[in-house]
């Protein structure tokens, strides 16, 4: 017979928002509008997306978050985070979090690249929406362009996925790799249709573990525009450390933007990525 401990009844809605803003460190708990959105209201950016299901999960136990269509649509308002909370509180503990695995995490999977997946992506890096993010800078190669170009300066680079579908929505990238210096920089692409909802930054948080297993480098260098900035600036000098700042290097949508070299330590990486992409370091 399981004894129910204070920790396993569930929180009211006004301690689970001060909890959660305890956790965050970036919004008062107190008198929270339950219909506030966590993205467009209170500003989360993806990192903070992922800091809140895995606060979740420390509620519930181990493995109870399985469902990534349900997490998703949870990560919308305080009142649906909270009601897939009181949800997953009343149900048993499943071993989901067993399937976690090095390329695997609770929204994304990472897996090799191949001609299939080439069509999609160079939909994707053409778009509006993301082709003045990504590496042509706002550019419009041709398809062949992009098929040639596409490993050029490249260490490896992976697919991402949706957790439960194999199609392809992003990639990750390592290009210029210096073994001997142990650095390499990151880039990551995700459709626009994905962004917003915490699978750009799981994938990257994935990719970046993925290289620190791999090869030993120290530092994993992102080059990132001021307008991509807020995608996930509650980590920066936590998570990421600002290395340099080119003042108005870059030009788009008519006026100049300053470009960020950001540094991820693996000592700083291992402290503070979420328990849900740590398990089994």
């Amino acid at each position: 017979m399981v004894v129910p401990t204070e920790e396993s009844v569930p929180l009211g809605i006004d301690e689970f928002c001060r909890r959660l803003a305890q956790e965050l460190g970036t919004f008062n708990g107190e008198g929270l509008d339950l219909d506030a959105h966590l993205v467009d209201d209170l500003g989360f950016d993806s990192l903070q997306l992922l800091q809140t299901i895995d606060f979740i999960e420390s509620l519930l136990g181990d493995g109870t978050l399985d469902d990534e269509s349900e997490i998703i649509e949870a990560l919308s308002t305080v009142r649906t985070a909270y009601g897939y909370y009181l949800t997953h509180a009343s149900m048993p503990v499943t071993h989901s979090a067993a399937s976690l695995d090095a390329l695997g995490g609770r929204l994304v999977r990472l897996r090799a690249v191949g001609p299939v997946d080439y069509p999609r992506l160079y939909q994707a890096a053409v778009s509006n929406e993301v082709a003045w993010r990504w590496r042509y800078g706002g550019g419009l190669p041709s398809y062949e362009d992009f098929l040639r170009t596409f490993s050029n300066g490249v260490l490896t680079q992976l697919a991402v996925t949706s957790a439960n579908s194999d199609s392809a929505i992003g990639l990750v990238v390592a290009y210029s790799a210096s073994l001997a210096n142990r650095t390499v920089y990151l880039a990551a692409m995700i459709e626009h249709e994905s962004v917003g909802a915490g699978q750009g930054g799981e994938a990257t948080m994935l990719f970046v573990r993925h290289l620190f297993r791999t090869w030993d480098f120290e530092k994993v260098y992102l080059e990132v525009p001021e307008f991509n900035l807020e995608q996930f600036a509650s980590g920066v000098n936590t998570l990421f450390s600002t290395e340099a700042c080119l003042k108005s290097h870059l030009y788009g949508a008519g006026r100049r933007w300053d470009q960020y070299t950001l540094a991820i330590y693996r000592d700083v990486f291992q402290r503070h990525w979420p328990l849900s992409i740590g398990r089994g370091d």
